[in-house]
């Protein structure tokens, strides 16, 4: 009996181990940060260095398909997997809309790709990004220079950009309160840039955010929205998206 339990046990280890590396690598979990550096190592890459920030086969694939698929928009929405998993064609009946978010994306990964993003000819961009930057242990510094760089090369494209603040995560489902203060340093530096540039700027936290951070009522797991959720972006960029506003 005492050796049929091991291996009940044995069985069981080596099934929870293979089901969180197949987390780890679709989440990014700990210790995804490790076994990026030591590919990095091997590549004779400086490890931890931004490069990382986009060696992973989604970022790979939809990156591939924008550039092989696109059709003409009036509008991009640009961001990580909050953006990629929301259904704005049908939030916003009647407005073309092109779909350019990616999954675990940062403000460095953007900057590498938007090539893809222009091939859609938008003449408006809404970015939302940076949770991301945060979760993988960049510095606000780090996330607002990539991301000011990104607006910039928007402009320069003829591109008009709308700033959407980086959403608050939930501490209680998500983690640590540490997630929320540097999303809120990094807040307040895009709301300053946009001011100061007369770009706009929306404050989506106002409406899916308290003082504890996310709320619980428009997230199941503390970082991505659910339909509640969604409701209340499509509330806050309404105005903003029918052109009215953009600049």
């Amino acid at each position: 009996m005492r050796t049929a339990a091991k291996v009940v046990l044995a069985c069981l280890a080596l099934i929870l181990a293979f089901l969180y590396g197949v987390a780890m690598m679709q989440y990014q979990l700990f210790p995804f940060q490790v076994y990026g550096w030591v590919k990095q190592i091997g590549r004779g890459e400086t490890p931890g260095s931004d490069s990382r920030l986009i060696d992973y086969p989604r970022w790979k694939d939809k990156t591939s398909s924008f550039r092989a698929f696109h059709v003409p928009a009036d509008v991009v929405m640009i961001g990580d997997s909050i953006t990629d998993e929301a259904r704005w064609d049908e939030m916003f009946p009647g407005v073309r809309i092109a779909n350019r978010g990616i999954s675990s994306d940062t403000t460095y990964g953007l900057l590498q790709r938007l090539d893809g993003i222009l091939l859609t000819k938008a003449k408006t961009a809404f970015i939302m990004v940076g949770v991301n930057d945060v979760l993988v242990g960049r510095s606000a510094d780090a996330a607002f220079a990539d991301y000011k760089k990104f607006v910039h090369l928007l402009i320069d494209n003829g591109v008009v950009p709308v700033i959407q603040s980086t959403i608050y995560t939930s501490p209680k489902q998500a983690g640590s309160k540490k997630y929320n203060a540097k999303i809120r340093e990094l807040n307040q530096r895009l709301a300053a840039f946009a001011a100061e540039s007369k770009i706009a700027y929306v404050d989506l936290n106002a409406q899916l955010s308290d003082a504890d951070g996310l709320k619980q009522s428009v997230t199941n797991d503390g970082i991505h929205l659910n339909g509640e959720g969604y409701s209340l972006w499509r509330k806050a960029i309404d105005e903003k998206m029918r052109g009215s506003e953009v600049r």
